[in-house]
């Protein structure tokens, strides 16, 4: 097996190396025990969710109420953690602290975000393991690698011992900032969830020769769909691709599912992955799930909520509005589906005399959000109403794509069968 001739992490740009360190914290977070190992992982991307979720795209002053509660709506609720995180961001001179407890953060776009990110990692002076678990996801979001060719690329490329690189795939694969599935008895490949983030359109031919003839028109005539749509209801694509193919596709990332749920129900949304980008890299651009929230609050407002509460009837005028930094508003739908925006800081919402109000606080979020609900005509279907129904709570895709494929226990030969074929461009037989 030769090893994966993708570049060294030595020449990642930081905007790559910050979305990592976010992927790789959202990880950490989903575990009990934190591994020493990824110490500085975990601290450098928290401090960049932080900064997140403190930051607009202008100037801004909040006051120590706002801070604790923006702090908790990131899962930094530990009484240390935040003087911690805060000291580390005055340091890189992003915000300043008064003697209130207040701050007054500086505008930053989402890019500059993550690029802050990765240099308080650098400054935290990270181990080579560390530097290796941030190489292994880029290089296995690329195209699925054989363990083997990456041990070997681990340890040349980071100078690292046998037993060092096997302790950093043994954790990534535990902690999930890789997947394995395994060839034969012998052999795995390692994969992630942003395979079809890069290269799409060679990946997604190879997948199709992978598949049956009549799942090849239906995986087509689906695609077009959401280039049309932007958004669409997971029931749909079910529907149309039938369960066990939408499986095996979402179990790879493909597509990506969004779920936003309420106190009735959870309703789950279907978008591709590329489709967040305009110009550069999407993992990159959406690195912090922000736009893929925002579109599906806007989807759920256009097909499930009913006129009475505020429905999105023309989201193209909607979005430029919020882009131009207008409020809209007041209708009762704000107030209850935008929650989850409201404490990532996407939107800021005010109560009025009926209904309420919001303006958008991160200008680049509209902005692909817009890309990506007006790519076709969004606003066309047009699907039965559900009263009052309000969103407040928000599932990214990449959580959903791991419940997908733990579910997926009677098609692992699927999904090896995929990943094998975007690897060689050849269908096992």
């Amino acid at each position: 097996m030769d090893a994966p001739k993708a570049p060294n992490d030595a020449t990642l740009d930081r905007k790559t190396t910050g979305a990592w360190l976010v992927h790789h914290t959202n990880k950490l977070n989903a575990i009990e025990t934190l591994p020493k190992a990824f110490g500085k992982i975990n601290v450098a991307g928290k401090a960049t969710q932080l900064l997140s979720a403190l930051s607009a795209s202008a100037d801004s002053t909040l006051n120590a109420d706002q801070v604790t509660a923006l702090a908790h709506a990131t899962n930094i609720e530990e009484h240390m953690v935040l003087p911690a995180l805060l000291d580390i961001l005055e340091r890189e001179k992003l915000l300043d602290r008064s003697s209130d407890g207040g701050i007054h953060v500086l505008g930053v776009t989402q890019s500059t975000i993550l690029a802050r990110g990765s240099q308080i990692f650098d400054g935290l002076n990270p181990s080579g393991e560390e530097r290796a678990a941030i190489a292994l996801a880029e290089q296995a979001s690329v195209a699925p690698i054989e363990d083997s060719g990456m041990a070997e690329w681990l340890g040349d490329n980071h100078h690292l011992s046998k037993a060092q690189v096997a302790n950093v795939l043994d954790l990534s694969t535990q902690i999930g900032f890789v997947d394995q599935e395994a060839i034969d008895a012998s052999r795995k490949l390692l994969f992630n969830g942003n395979l079809f983030r890069r290269d799409n359109v060679q990946k997604v031919q190879k997948v199709l020769a992978s598949l049956g003839q009549a799942d090849v028109a239906l995986v087509r005539e689906f695609e077009g769909k959401l280039k049309r749509e932007g958004c669409v209801l997971l029931s749909d694509a079910n529907a149309m691709l039938g369960e066990k193919t939408a499986r095996k596709l979402f179990s790879v990332g493909m597509f990506d599912v969004s779920v936003v749920s309420n106190n009735k129900d959870n309703t789950s949304f279907v978008t591709l992955p590329a489709a967040f980008s305009k110009y550069s890299d999407p993992f990159v651009d959406d690195a912090l799930d922000l736009a893929k929230a925002l579109v599906s609050s806007i989807t759920y407002g256009m097909k499930m909520s009913a006129a009475s509460r505020g429905q999105i009837r023309m989201p193209e005028k909607l979005l430029t509005r919020l882009i131009n930094g207008q409020w809209i508003g007041p209708v009762p739908a704000i107030g209850e589906d935008y929650k989850i925006l409201e404490m990532k800081r996407v939107v800021e919402i005010q109560k009025e005399k009926w209904g309420y109000s919001m303006r958008l606080l991160k200008r680049e979020v509209g902005e692909v959000a817009r890309d990506v609900l007006l790519s076709g005509d969004a606003s066309a279907n047009r699907m039965t109403t559900i009263p009052m129904a309000s969103v407040n709570s928000y599932r990214r895709p990449e959580l959903q794509r791991e419940m997908i494929r733990k579910k997926q226990i009677n098609d692992r030969a699927g999904t090896r069968d995929v990943l094998l074929a975007i690897r060689t461009g050849r269908f096992p037989t």
